[in-house]
C-alpha cells in the first residue's frame, strides 16, 4: 500500500508540474491524498487484471504472470540507474555526492556491467518458462507497459515546464 500511496504522490506532483495530465494532480479536499492518479491506477490495474485474467489458464497462472510481469516493470528502471550511476561518476566526478564507491573507474564500470547484467538476466528469466520457452502474455504485457509509460500523451513529458 505505501509504494501505490507513493508512486501517486510523485504522479501527483508531476501533474502539478505539468509533467502528467491535470488530472493525476487532483488531491482530496480535506487529506491532501492524491484521488486523480490513484482512481487512475485503480482503473489501470482493474483493465491489466481482465486482460491478463482471459488469457490466464487457472489462478495460479493468473497469479505467476502477473507477478513476472510486475517484476519485469519493477527491475527495468534499476538498469537505467546502474546507468545513470556510471554516467554521472564519469561526466561529473567531482560533484559531493552523499556516498562514493571505491575503486575508480574501473571498479564503477564493472559494478554497472555485473548489475545491469544480473537485472537484465533477472528480466528475461521472469519472462522465459523452461520447457515451454517464453510466456508472450507477460513479454507482451512488459513492453505495452513500456510503451504506455513512455510512449503515450498520459506519459512523462521530457522538457515541459
Amino acid at each position: 500500500m505505501t509504494w501505490s500511496i507513493g508512486a501517486n504522490r510523485a504522479a501527483a506532483e508531476a501533474a502539478i508540474d505539468h509533467e502528467l495530465p491535470s488530472f493525476f494532480g487532483i488531491t482530496h479536499k480535506k487529506y491532501g491524498t492524491p484521488v486523480g492518479a490513484a482512481v487512475t491506477l485503480g482503473a489501470a490495474m482493474t483493465a491489466i487484471l481482465l486482460i491478463y485474467g482471459f488469457l490466464s489458464g487457472s489462478n495460479e497462472d493468473l497469479f505467476w504472470k502477473l507477478f513476472a510481469a510486475s517484476a519485469v516493470i519493477y527491475m527495468l528502471p534499476y538498469i537505467g540507474a546502474c546507468l545513470a550511476f556510471y554516467r554521472a561518476r564519469r561526466v561529473d566526478p567531482d560533484r559531493p555526492r552523499p556516498y562514493k564507491a571505491p575503486g575508480g573507474d574501473f571498479v564503477a564500470l564493472l559494478m554497472t556491467l555485473v548489475c545491469s547484467a544480473l537485472l537484465g538476466l533477472s528480466i528475461v528469466l521472469f519472462m522465459y518458462v523452461p520447457g515451454e520457452g517464453f510466456d508472450w502474455p507477460v513479454v507482451i504485457g512488459s513492453v505495452v507497459s513500456i510503451l504506455l509509460g513512455e510512449g503515450s500523451p498520459l506519459g512523462p513529458r521530457v522538457g515541459t515546464s
